[in-house]
């Protein structure tokens, strides 16, 4: 799933940082997980995670990509049998198979996401969000009549946002819509099953705010990646929260946000440094990683002031590509970025799980 701040492309630097530390880190906290990108990669390699996030949407990807270390069974959904063929498929599959052919009927999605609906908003064709429809239907009926658990039901709603972000009309995310039906959107959303990955640790999700992941949480190391600007990820992806609640909310504008869109301390120049104080107060772990961007909200000073006072503190600086919603010819879109590492004495090594 696209992401504003992926830090896909920092993950060889984050990594080389963690391991320059000169100790075996067996666990790590991930407050800001988002899609989970740095949160799976730790993941693979072992090291037993917890993550947190402040958006519905992100919960199920944590549950689905992190709790989870095999994929689900569902052994309350009957489906018609494959007769000989039953045993070589394995349950998860038959499952997404099912939800994937399931006829499409019209409701919230096709109203107010495609050129079905009265505001005409062209994130999807009519025939994929009748289908997202009738999928985000059957999950919720198997969720009220308890066929699937919650974990479940998140690995699911993890493969339908997957899906959908494969076919959906925009540019990387649900802010706006483009003008035309792009390629990739006219192809049909299919639910493939999602890579799930053992680490042969207990792992575990958060839906809450970084301070009180952080205060729970007890790791080797704690990646701190906030939020660096005014951009409020709710309402960039106000359509993946509103499929996950499924709370059929009055939309607003245009585009069709959602009311009522999450708020952070950090996307607020005048709160930002004082939240990412009180993480970096909080944090119960060897090292601390922050990672930040260099035009942020929160001035270096401020960052390294914070850090240092928890112990010796180091930090480098790359460019990276960075999202831009408009395409300037000839130009590339590059940031600025900083890891910071702090090494915080008298903190004994984790275990994991």
């Amino acid at each position: 799933m696209r992401y504003i701040g992926s830090k896909s492309a920092s993950l060889p630097a984050i990594e080389k940082i963690i391991r320059r530390a000169g100790f075996h880190c067996r666990s790590l906290c991930d407050p800001f997980a988002g899609t989970c990108t740095v949160a799976r990669h730790f993941k693979a390699l072992g090291l037993s995670v917890v993550t947190g996030d402040i958006l519905e949407q992100s919960y199920a990807l944590q549950v689905a990509h992190i709790e989870l270390n095999f994929s689900p069974t569902f052994p309350r959904i009957i489906l018609p049998s494959l007769g000989a063929d039953e045993g070589n498929v394995a349950p998860h599959l038959r499952v997404l198979s099912h939800l994937s052919t399931l006829p499409g009927v019209s409701g919230f999605v096709t109203r107010e996401y495609s050129m079905e609906g009265r505001a005409r908003r062209l994130y999807f064709t009519a025939a994929n969000a009748r289908r997202i429809d009738r999928i985000r239907k059957e999950i919720e009926q198997w969720d009220a009549t308890g066929k699937i658990s919650a974990v479940e039901k998140c690995y699911l709603l993890t493969c339908l946002l997957e899906a959908m972000d494969r076919v959906s009309n925009t540019a990387g995310t649900y802010y706006a819509y483009l003008k035309k039906l792009y390629r990739k959107a006219r192809q049909q959303i299919c639910l493939r099953p999602i890579t799930v990955n053992n680490n042969k640790k207990k792992n575990k999700a958060n839906c809450d705010q970084a301070i009180r992941v952080v205060e729970r949480a007890e790791t080797d190391v704690v990646y701190l990646d906030p939020p660096y600007n005014r951009r409020n990820y709710g309402a960039y992806y106000h359509l993946p929260e509103t499929i996950v609640l499924w709370d059929m909310p009055k939309v607003m504008g245009k585009c069709g946000i959602r009311g009522g869109v999450s708020e952070s301390p950090f996307y607020h120049r005048s709160t930002a440094a004082d939240a990412l104080g009180e993480l970096i107060k909080s944090a119960k772990c060897k090292m601390i990683v922050v990672h930040y961007a260099e035009e942020g909200l929160i001035p270096h000073k401020a960052i390294l002031q914070q850090l240092k006072a928890r112990g010796a503190t180091h930090w480098q600086t790359w460019g990276v590509r960075t999202y831009t919603s408009e395409k300037v010819e000839g130009i590339q879109q590059v940031a600025r970025h900083r890891i910071y590492s702090c090494f915080v004495p008298g903190r004994a090594l984790m275990t994991g799980g």
